[in-house]
């Protein structure tokens, strides 16, 4: 080893969330597992399904404003928890 290893520094541009940004902090540094998408008419939805049993849904409604909903839950149990839900309309 060296007597002086440079530490990897992360550059990438921290911009400030916009007052409209739903940020989802419990989410950062989880591995993603899969993701699906769901659609019709009147909504839609995301989930991200994570490595550790948890998952994220971001549902979106227009009717005839845009809503956006969010659940973070826990899986591992095989039945649905909520930990935190988020919503904003607009």
């Amino acid at each position: 080893m060296k007597a002086r290893q440079s530490k990897k520094v992360d550059k990438r541009r921290k911009r400030p969330l916009s007052k409209h940004a739903l940020p989802f902090p419990e989410i950062t540094g989880k591995i993603v597992e899969s993701v699906e998408c769901h659609t019709d008419e009147w909504d839609s939805d995301v989930t991200v399904n994570f490595n550790d049993g948890t998952a994220l849904n971001i549902f979106l409604q227009s009717d005839p404003d845009i809503t956006v909903k969010a659940d973070y839950a826990d899986w591992t149990t095989g039945n649905w928890r909520p930990i935190r839900r988020w919503q904003r309309e607009s």
